[in-house]
């Protein structure tokens, strides 16, 4: 996780300013270590080589794919550099070629996690970043040996799932369900329906299974992003289509930094404000966020572009109060284990209502997750919670009322996807 922040923060701190004149595009194999470490040396050149191509693919010359230091540097050469408005677009579409297809050595299939930003070659700033070196995991102290293979073991594992799964979503075999968050007071039955991703057993429909292993391998492999832009952009066309549906959809804690994928989705917003009104991000800490500052920031973004934002699962994982203090969400959503503890025993009471007030210190919803008996309702009624959500209210459903067929998912890195089309 170092490693990420520390290229993610170098290529923002010495990259050419979006106002600025760039002649060249700097990408950064993020995940490049890790893919080493466990596939072998030689994926540096397997990589390079099928960065090349696909670049190619697009009217990059090979010539003008060069090694600078650690990254990958693309001369602009005699083509017009991008001006402000088109970067970002850019910025995608190049995050998109490289990334889509799986790199395949021998009988290995993997896929590459990018970092891209423009700079100017003749900046001062440009030598610094080129010879920036960020620190791999592990180099301070000597690894263990078995640490090291049963991490190695555990990367392929995921890297499986991980495959696996997108091969899924560009088959179209992956869906939303939806499932009510419904307000304890009846004023307001339906707060929004909350979006969880299952896999079909055949394209377009068939049994649908959770992809929670599936979700967990990418956020371990630090690829969640894909996912949490294919999932917001697939919600923010079903909103389009149904006016009176308010929607609310999972983001990765990991996916809360500024990137030019943010931008466009503002962009979206800014032209759309009743559809930014009807959405809602829950933000998922089974991973910490990496800055805090940063992330919140960009919570505030999104409050003035008209979406609302919600804590997911509060009391697990990485969720904190002094978090939810900063960020101010609209909704505070509590994890089940308050509720139920271990083989489905109810928790103490007062437990539950001592979190519930403290959270609506800090937002003016409340809403308790894993609601499956009456007697669970009637505890969220006591705690004085505003709303809740769970098995007990209502099933995750792929076919909602409001819905003609499955609302499928695109791969946010496949061609003519929606967020890049403009």
């Amino acid at each position: 996780m170092a490693m990420l922040n520390a290229s993610r923060h170098m290529l923002g701190r010495y990259a050419a300013p979006r106002a600025a004149r760039h002649d060249c595009v700097l990408i950064y194999i993020n995940n490049l270590w890790e893919l080493s470490d466990a596939y072998g040396q030689d994926f540096y050149r397997a990589a390079f080589e099928a960065m090349q191509e696909r670049l190619s693919r697009h009217g990059v010359q090979r010539r003008s794919v060069t090694l600078a230091g650690e990254y990958i540097c693309v001369d602009f050469q005699d083509a017009k550099p991008p001006g402000r408005g088109y970067d970002d677009l850019l910025a995608e579409h190049i995050k998109a070629s490289l990334s889509y297809e799986p790199v395949v050595q021998g009988r290995h299939s993997v896929y590459l996690e990018v970092l891209v930003a423009f700079a100017d070659r003749n900046a001062p700033s440009f030598d610094k970043l080129v010879k920036a070196r960020p620190v791999a995991p592990g180099a301070v102290a000597p690894p263990d040996p078995q640490d090291q293979e049963n991490r190695r073991r555990a990367y392929r594992a995921d890297m499986s799932l991980a495959g696996d799964f997108l091969h899924a979503l560009g088959a179209g075999r992956i869906a939303l369900a939806f499932q009510p968050v419904l307000s304890v007071y009846g004023a307001k039955p339906v707060l929004y329906y909350e979006c969880l991703l299952r896999r079909l057993a055949a394209p377009g429909g068939g049994e649908a299974v959770s992809c929670a292993d599936d979700v967990g391998a990418l956020e371990r492999l630090r690829m969640v992003d894909r996912l949490d832009r294919s999932v917001l952009w697939a919600a923010i066309q079903i909103l389009k289509s149904n006016k009176a549906i308010h929607l609310g959809c999972n983001v990765s804690a990991l996916s809360m930094q500024h990137d030019s994928w943010w931008r466009l989705l503002f962009a979206q917003l800014w032209r759309d404000p009743g559809l930014a009104r009807r959405l809602t991000l829950e933000i998922t800490e089974t991973s910490a966020v990496p800055h805090v500052d940063e992330a919140v920031n960009l919570i505030h973004s999104l409050h003035l572009y008209g979406c609302k934002i919600a804590i997911d699962d509060m009391g697990a994982g990485y969720s904190t109060l002094d978090f939810v203090a900063k960020s101010r969400p609209d909704v505070v959503k509590i994890d089940q284990s308050f509720l139920s503890g271990p083989g489905g025993r109810p928790r103490s009471p007062e437990l539950l209502r001592k979190l519930v007030r403290l959270c609506a210190d800090y937002s003016p919803c409340v809403v308790v997750e894993g609601v499956e008996t009456e007697d669970d309702l009637k505890a969220v009624i006591s705690s004085g919670a505003n709303a809740a959500q769970g098995l007990f209210l209502g099933k995750p459903s792929v076919m909602a009322d409001w819905l003609r067929a499955p609302a499928l998912v695109r791969d946010a890195f496949g061609p003519g996807h929606p967020s890049t089309s403009g």
